[in-house]
């Protein structure tokens, strides 16, 4: 600690994604940046955990302490997650545990799983800064949706699946084509919502069309994804069109996963922020911040060492903020991980396949619940073992294991089907997280909050993680409002030396 540079432009606390991003836009432009992290590993809230290396982190969580001032920035995690609660199912295999725990570090965990658009602002921006050499991704192979019998159907998602599909009559199919035809041209709006339909929630707009209903049910469910009347005809219409522009660009899905798990993009961003001069610390925290007469940050005191750093601008995951900031009530996210020993939809291939299911609320006070399946094909599991990801907003004020109750029954075989075809849950765990996206938003309501401060937010209900990108573009532009995002790294053969480091750099190669 005593050799590292004692004044920066900007510290960093947390690796989260939108952190890293930052971390590596302003170390691009040649900002001085310290980023350290609390935990010895990656990725914060995003991180991708062994199975031990998750139960490890859970009992690190429940004894985490609370500051005794609320002025100190917040290390207490048990604020932040909460019902954390994991069990293994010994009743199908008493050995399960074990088993399972010799081969820990074949699973990878993700504590805030998503998908990428292949056309989405993450994957651009992965492209156009060259950190999409970091890292490697797998198709999300199968779009899954419930049909109105209650049967779990693939959906068909390019033109020749439309065609191939039996589900679909000649009438459908061609309807299907017209409509994805009409999204994808540059004056979609115009052409599909009339001055009749502008105030339409999208499942108003969608049977307005008079489509078919397993055509409406695809397009409300499994591809705009927006079944709510709150949801407008114009954001269906969008989500409609991001998700169709996807399809092509890289196979016949629209999604992405990451190989190896969610945590290996904070890490992918780390990797180009250190090229350029970043310096990361883990297994560190902040612990006080020292604020002069014009609410500016002046320096921050690393917890339990003598040292002071200053900085111009300090950069906070929102779990390190100081309670001083915290509301009095925050809304909270509930999260589910499963392994299992089959997938929920066996395809005709038998081929191992990372899969998405999306499930509309049953009624206003429930939630709609986004599933993940992953398995071999990402290099998240042993052969033969699938992990599920279940997420959803807590409007229910439940329990993560009650949020989550009916679709486990319905998906997964319970104790009481000694005969059944549906997967057995070998392990389950279950816990809730503060809903960052509205804690950052009232944090940055609150007048004490320093000026050059800047809090950002971890996961959130969604399917994508374009949220963090455009996050991290509008806190850079705060710092640096005349420099571009994420510049192109230029070509090495662009590169041109003086003449000290062309003789260095001649006698290495001599």
């Amino acid at each position: 600690m005593s050799d590292l540079p004692k004044k920066y432009d900007v510290i960093i606390a947390g690796t989260g994604l939108t952190e890293s991003i930052l971390s590596a836009a302003l170390a691009r432009i040649g900002k001085t940046v310290f980023h350290i992290d609390r935990n010895q590993f990656y990725g914060g809230e995003f991180a991708s955990h062994t199975l031990s290396g998750l139960i490890d982190w859970t009992h690190n969580v429940l004894k985490s302490d609370p500051p005794n001032d609320l002025n100190k920035c917040n290390n207490n995690l048990k604020k932040y997650y909460t019902e954390i609660e994991y069990t293994w199912n010994t009743s199908c295999d008493p050995e399960v545990e074990k088993k399972m725990l010799n081969l820990s570090r074949k699973f990878l965990l993700d504590l805030s799983p998503n998908v990428l658009y292949s056309r989405g602002e993450l994957v651009e921006l992965l492209i156009s800064s060259d950190v999409a050499k970091y890292c490697e991704f797998k198709m999300v192979s199968q779009i899954l949706t419930i049909d109105s019998e209650g049967l779990m159907q693939k959906v068909p998602t390019s033109r020749s699946e439309v065609f191939k599909s039996t589900k679909l009559g000649m009438l459908e199919k061609r309807v299907m084509m017209q409509f994805v035809q009409a999204c994808l041209k540059e004056d979609y709006h115009k052409q599909l919502i009339d001055l009749e339909s502008q105030n339409f929630s999208f499942e108003e707009l969608i049977k307005s069309k008079n489509f078919p209903k397993t055509i409406s049910h695809i397009l409300i469910n499994a591809v705009a994804m927006c079944p709510s009347q709150a949801d407008s005809a114009l954001k269906g219409l969008d989500e409609t069109r991001k998700f169709l522009s996807s399809v092509g660009r890289f196979g016949d899905s629209p999604f992405l996963f990451p190989m190896y798990g969610v945590g290996e993009l904070s890490q992918c961003f780390c990797r180009m922020a250190a090229v350029f001069g970043a310096i990361y610390y883990l297994d560190l925290t902040i612990d006080q911040l020292t604020i002069n007469e014009s609410n500016l940050i002046k320096s921050v005191k690393i917890r339990e060492k003598e040292d002071d750093f200053e900085c111009e601008h300090l950069i906070l995951d929102s779990s390190y903020a100081p309670l001083s900031l915290y509301p009095e009530s925050v809304e909270t996210i509930c999260r589910c991980i499963l392994i299992t020993d089959k997938s929920i939809y066996t395809s005709q291939d038998n081929q191992e396949h990372i899969s998405l299911l999306f499930l509309p609320k049953i009624s206003d006070s429930d939630s709609n619940i986004y599933l993940i399946e992953t398995s071999h094909a990402s290099n998240c599991s042993p052969q033969g073992y699938f992990i599920v990801y279940l997420f959803c907003e807590d409007k229910a004020k439940q329990t993560s294991k009650a949020n989550f109750e009916q679709v486990i029954k319905f998906l997964f075989r319970t104790a009481s089907e000694t005969e059944n075809e549906k997967p057995n849950i070998l392990f389950s765990y279950f816990f809730s997280h503060v809903d960052s996206e509205s804690l950052v938003k009232e944090m940055n309501e609150n007048e004490s909050k320093p000026t050059n401060l800047h809090i950002v937010s971890g996961g959130k209900v969604c399917l994508d993680f374009d949220h963090h990108v455009k996050e991290a573009r509008r806190i850079f532009e705060q710092i640096c409002p005349d420099q571009q995002f994420m510049p192109s790294p230029p070509d090495p053969e662009d590169i041109i030396l003086d003449d000290n480091e062309a003789v260095k750099s001649e006698e290495k190669s001599g």
